[in-house]
């Protein structure tokens, strides 16, 4: 099956952006998170709640905004990781003192952060996220096949 990306980058009518399905799934823990979420159901659930917010809060049409903001929450989750590995000694480093557990929610909360706000670029541009990583995924296994001589858990 060949994909084939889709990209706008031209002006979009912050009207038009929403298009996406909604997702059918239902809520099923008792904390509100879902299960089995798609890559899909999220940016449709990401474009739901940006339409709610309605266009002046999105900041959908401000790109430059978009990538900025997604910039900072990948810098945020590089010191979640940086503070996990404890390998750099910074004395006022924010977070460097956290227990691990405390540690490993900033990383979690980064990571979605950060998931977010790439689903939010996707729906300013109308790229399918999951067509989006199911391209480059392929590139990346076609790039780098896995060599089984260099495991070192010897299956």
């Amino acid at each position: 099956m060949q994909l084939k990306p889709v990209i706008r980058s031209e002006p979009i009518d912050s009207a038009a952006l929403f298009q996406y399905p909604r997702s059918s799934l239902e809520v099923c823990r008792e904390d509100g998170m879902k299960r089995d979420l798609t890559i899909q159901q999220a940016q449709a659930d990401v474009a739901g709640y940006l339409t709610a917010k309605g266009p002046a809060w999105s900041g959908l049409e401000k790109h430059y905004y978009l990538v900025t903001h997604s910039v900072e929450e990948v810098g945020e989750l590089a010191r979640a990781v940086i503070n996990l590995e404890a390998k750099v000694t910074e004395p006022r480093r924010r977070g460097l003192e956290a227990h691990s557990a405390e540690k490993l929610a900033v990383l979690r909360d980064s990571i979605g952060d950060s998931f977010y706000h790439l689903l939010k670029l996707c729906v300013a541009y109308r790229v399918d996220m999951q067509e989006a990583f199911e391209l480059s995924f392929e590139t990346i296994k076609k790039k780098y096949p896995v060599d089984r001589r260099f495991r070192s858990d010897s299956r």
